[in-house]
C-alpha cells in the first residue's frame, strides 16, 4: 500500500515538475523567462524544504511524510487561482516546499516502517514505485492538457491521490521508528 502511495504521490511530482513552466505560459500566460524565473524559486524552495522536512520525519516519522503529501496536494490546488505574479509566488514556494519533502521520503518510509535491515529492498520497490509514477505523471498531465486545453482537471485529480496517498501513509505503523525513539528516551 505504500508504494501505491508513492506511486500516486510520483504521478502528481512528475507531472507538476514536467508541465510547471508549461502552465504558467500556457493557463496563466506569463512570458517564457517569467516562467523559468518562478520555476526556479519552486527549486530553490525545495532546497529548503528538504532539510526542514529531514527534521520533520525525524519528529513525526510517517505522520511527517503524510503531511508532505497533503502540501504536495495543497500545491496543485495553489495552482489553481494562479492568474499573476504574487499567485504565482505563493503556488511556487508551497509546491517547491512539497517538492523538497518527497525527495527524502522514500529512505524515510523504508527505514522507518521495515528497518535497517530490509532497506535495500524495500527502497528498490519505492523507487521503482516512484519511477513509474514519475512517468505516469508526465503523460497524464500533456494528455490532460491536450484532451481538456487546460491543466484544471488534472490539478483537481492530482489533490484526490495526494489525499488518497496521505490516509495511507498516516495509517502505516512505524514499528521500528518507534522502537529505536522508545529505546533512546532518558
Amino acid at each position: 500500500m505504500i508504494a501505491l502511495a508513492i506511486y500516486f504521490v510520483a504521478i502528481v511530482e512528475g507531472g507538476m515538475m514536467q508541465n510547471t513552466k508549461t502552465y504558467l505560459q500556457l493557463d496563466v500566460g506569463f512570458s517564457g523567462e517569467q516562467a523559468a524565473w518562478f520555476f526556479t524559486l519552486l527549486m530553490l524552495t525545495s532546497l529548503v524544504g528538504r532539510y526542514l522536512f529531514g527534521w520533520f520525519y525525524d519528529l513525526l516519522s510517517v505522520k511527517g511524510v503524510s503531511v508532505c503529501f497533503i502540501i504536495i496536494g495543497m500545491g496543485a490546488l495553489m495552482a489553481l487561482p494562479v492568474t499573476g505574479l504574487f499567485t504565482a509566488f505563493i503556488f511556487c514556494i508551497v509546491r517547491g516546499f512539497g517538492h523538497g519533502g518527497v525527495l527524502v521520503e522514500i529512505p524515510v518510509l523504508a527505514k522507518h516502517v521495515f528497518g535497517e535491515r530490509s532497506m535495500s529492498r524495500v527502497i528498490s520497490i519505492y523507487t521503482g514505485a516512484y519511477s513509474l509514477g514519475m512517468a505516469t505523471g508526465g503523460w497524464s498531465f500533456g494528455y490532460s492538457y491536450d484532451y481538456f486545453g487546460s491543466y484544471r482537471v488534472i490539478f483537481l485529480v492530482s489533490i484526490v491521490l495526494c489525499l488518497i496517498s496521505a490516509s495511507i501513509v498516516y495509517r502505516a505503523r512505524p514499528v521500528f521508528w518507534q522502537r529505536y525513539n522508545h529505546e533512546t528516551e532518558p
